[in-house]
């Protein structure tokens, strides 16, 4: 099938339900930075409970302790506490302080919480969740892009997978692209839901990609061939044809579901 020109595109400039694809927009969509002294404490708190330094059951330290170990006030105390219960993280009891929930009332599609895991601290259960959350909607995203994308959109698609291909002996900077390429789809989809759901998800893309990451350039997970597979969804959104975008994204997340059996046979 022939690539769509400008005139066979739908003009998406006035209608566009969601921001347009490029890199660097998707990239803000990559991890939320928490900023100030309260952020710093959400940070530090939060990740000290999702990495195990405060077990579920366990209560933390009482205000004027946090206050004294993090030169802060009560207020700010306070409100870094609400912000850790909304987040499922804890429960404040009265008389008794605030108690570390357990892990299944996290709020797993929080940004913030999915940043304070890695993959060496998820159980193989909840990775195989994260990949099959992206079979669902990855797939999708990618078939409406092909529908909707704008050339602009396509523009930002490609310098994403140009970055990927430009970092194949850095595989730091290789995930950061690989997300950009894939946050760009979902931008390029011009679905408001999808584009929302992916900040929700972005986290869990993060901790996919660093999944698929380990154990890129073993033989049969090469970085060539995962850049293959990255090149005919990029190709198959550039000529229009949803259906083969579709089967090409599915074969790239699948990709990562096979790495999480190749991780729980270590």
């Amino acid at each position: 099938m022939k690539k769509k020109t400008p005139k066979d595109r739908p003009n998406r400039q006035t209608v566009s339900r969601a921001p347009p694809a490029n890199q660097e927009l998707a990239a803000e969509r990559t991890g939320y930075r928490l900023r100030g002294l309260q952020g710093r404490l959400i940070d530090s708190i939060g990740s000290a409970i999702v990495t195990g330094q405060y077990e579920p059951g366990e209560y933390l330290p009482a205000d004027r302790e946090l206050c004294a170990r993090y030169k802060a006030s009560r207020p700010t105390i306070r409100e870094v506490i609400r912000i850790l219960e909304a987040k499922g993280l804890v429960q404040t009891r009265q008389k008794t302080g605030t108690c570390v929930n357990p892990s299944r009332l996290w709020s797993l599609v929080d940004p913030d919480v999915l940043g304070w895991f890695d993959v060496n601290t998820l159980s193989d259960d909840l990775l195989r969740d994260l990949v099959e959350l992206r079979q669902i909607i990855e797939p999708s995203a990618a078939k409406f892009a092909a529908g909707r994308a704008t050339l602009s959109d396509i523009s930002g698609i490609e310098k994403a997978y140009e970055a990927m291909a430009a970092a194949t002996t850095d595989m730091s900077s290789y995930a950061r692209a690989d997300a950009a390429f894939h946050l760009s789809i979902f931008a390029a989809s011009h679905n408001a839901l999808l584009w929302n759901l992916s900040h929700v998800v972005s986290g869990l893309l993060r901790l996919s990609f660093e999944l698929s990451q380990e154990t890129l350039n073993d033989s049969d997970n090469t970085v060539g061939g995962d850049l293959v597979g990255h090149r005919d969804v990029l190709e198959a959104i550039s000529r229009g044809d949803g259906a083969d975008a579709e089967a090409a994204m599915l074969k790239v997340v699948l990709n990562g579901k096979a790495a999480l059996a190749r991780r729980s046979r270590r």
